[in-house]
């Protein structure tokens, strides 16, 4: 793995992102595969829907766009976070930064009283469920031909 220097990496809120910028960075992320979103929702809906109810988080290499992660935060009854996207293009792959990403999601929902977090990720997604697991969490049942992840947030 290339891991980036740190003072490389940026992490931004979407208070800093126009939606014009989020919503480009979501079409080239939405294609990735290994199931393309474009193949299971409708992208703007979903992006307008992410951008208004998600805290997003982006990254940046080198003053360049290389991913983001949306992540809800607002269920007040069991305090479990969501975290519905996360993705990294292709050439900031393998780099280190959706770990850097996640990893700050987590704390940001740590911060905000989330007490757990859950995600959906394709059991073919080998690299997504290594990196998942490497934050304690675990497949705990299935949607679809989706695996359920989760675990408390420390």
């Amino acid at each position: 793995m290339n891991s980036s220097r740190p003072e490389d990496i940026q992490i931004c809120t979407k208070a800093e992102v126009p939606f014009n910028e989020f919503f480009t960075l979501l079409n080239e992320i939405g294609k990735l595969p290994p199931v393309p979103l474009e193949n299971r929702v409708n992208i703007e809906q979903y992006g307008h829907k992410i951008y208004n109810f998600a805290d997003i988080y982006f990254v940046k290499l080198g003053g360049h766009f290389a991913g983001l992660a949306a992540i809800y935060m607002n269920d007040q009854v069991n305090f479990q976070a969501y975290l519905t996207l996360i993705g990294i293009l292709t050439p900031f792959q393998g780099m280190g930064l959706g770990k850097c990403l996640l990893a700050h999601g987590i704390e940001e929902a740590r911060k905000k009283g989330m007490k757990s977090i859950q995600l959906e990720v394709h059991p073919t997604n080998f690299r997504a469920i290594q990196l998942y697991e490497s934050f304690g969490l675990s497949k705990n049942g299935s949607k679809g031909e989706f695996f359920l992840m989760g675990g408390t947030i420390q």
